[in-house]
Parts: C-alpha cells; sequence; structure tokens
C-alpha cells in the first residue's frame, strides 16, 4: 500500500494573510534605518519570501548601519507579533486552511509548517488559528543556514518525515517558495494559482493538483 504523501506548507500568504501586518512593522522599521518610507509593492517586491533577519541585515550594511542589524530584525518580529496577538481570528486566516488542516489531519496525514518566520512568530500565529497541535513538528527560518530559494528546510522536512522528496507536497504561494520547491524536486500546490482557495482541495484531488506544477 502507497503511503500518503506528507504535507509541507508555508505560513505566511498560504495560512496566514499577514501582509498588513508584516508591511506595516517592516516600513517602520525601514523608514527608522533609511530615514524614508517604501511603499507596500517596493517592500513587497524586494523582500517577499525572504528572512526577516537577511533583508534587514543587507539594509542595514547599505545604510551604514550594519551593528544595529539584530536589533532592528528583533524589533521588526516584536511589532509583527503585537499586532497579530490584536487581530481577530476570522480575518488572519486564508480563505479554507484551518478546515482543510483539520480534514486532512482527520484523514491521518502528516503535516509540517515550513516557513522563512522566526518560530515565536510562528508559535503565535498557529495558537491564534489553533492548528498548531495538527503539525507534526515546525520549521522556522532561524533553525536554517540557508534561506530560500535553498531547499535546506523543504529537505529537513522530508528527512524529518523519513520520506523521499517525491512524495512530499509543498503549500507555497510566493515565487521564491515555488523555486524553492522545484530545487527540492518536490511536488507543489500553489496557492492563489494552482488553487483560488483551499475550498477546491480534497484527499481525492491532492495529488493530482499537486502533479500540475513543472520542475
Amino acid at each position: 500500500m502507497t503511503e500518503k504523501p506528507k504535507i509541507i506548507m508555508d505560513l505566511d500568504g498560504t495560512i496566514v494573510d499577514s501582509e498588513p501586518f508584516q508591511a506595516k512593522s517592516s516600513s517602520l522599521v525601514v523608514a527608522e534605518i533609511t530615514g524614508k518610507n517604501f511603499e507596500l509593492d517596493e517592500m513587497v517586491r524586494r523582500y517577499n519570501g525572504t528572512r526577516s533577519e537577511d533583508w534587514v541585515k543587507a539594509l542595514c550594511e547599505e545604510h551604514g548601519q550594519t551593528e544595529k542589524a539584530s536589533y532592528f530584525a528583533k524589533k521588526r518580529w516584536g511589532m509583527t507579533i503585537d499586532l497579530i496577538r490584536k487581530e481577530k481570528k476570522e480575518s488572519l486566516e486564508i480563505e479554507g486552511a484551518t478546515h482543510f488542516i483539520k480534514r486532512m489531519f482527520g484523514l491521518n496525514y502528516d503535516m509540517a509548517i515550513s516557513s522563512s518566520s522566526n518560530m515565536e512568530y510562528i508559535n503565535v500565529v498557529l495558537d491564534k488559528l489553533g492548528i498548531k497541535n495538527y503539525f507534526n513538528f515546525l520549521i522556522s527560518g532561524d533553525m536554517l543556514k540557508e534561506a530560500k530559494p535553498n531547499p535546506e528546510a523543504f529537505l529537513i522536512c522530508a528527512r524529518k518525515f523519513k520520506q523521499p522528496v517525491d512524495n512530499c507536497i509543498v503549500f507555497e504561494d510566493s515565487q521564491i517558495g515555488i523555486e524553492t520547491a522545484k530545487r527540492a524536486k518536490m511536488k507543489c500546490v500553489v496557492v492563489g494559482k494552482t488553487i483560488k482557495n483551499f475550498h477546491e482541495i480534497n484527499e481525492l484531488n491532492l495529488v493530482e493538483l499537486a502533479s500540475r506544477f513543472n520542475f
């Protein structure tokens, strides 16, 4: 009997609509580092899918504040977490995501979170949505040597699941996350492209939808 595929899920933009909160905290930190404001579209274009610590460090280096990179990265995460804690649960979730996760858990699928965000933030978000216990394990950006598009995080997930990469299905939304899945040689469901929302996917069409992803 073929073993069920293992599900690896990104967090931001895949399970939770964190863009408004990430953008607000990022814009405040960027303004403090550079002395000028960035529009949301510019922030997304430059930094979407990358680790906060990495782009904050790069920005600090550009503006002669290298020694403050750690301070600004921690400040940004702190502001983002505060915003998430104050928000209503219903306004955070990507449509159908928590229902899908609970349904797949009930069908005995193993699932993991693999996110560029830090572990404190991941725990806050999953606790807020009430879904942390549905995942076998969590992989955060601060656990990794390399950031996306390096496939380190997805490959760690495959090893922890004790599965070959071709029996792992990634859920992603960003271009850099999609590129990471390609490099890991894993099937991928692209939220917002392969599916418009999680109501479109179930156990019967999971593998078929993921197999539409072309390397």
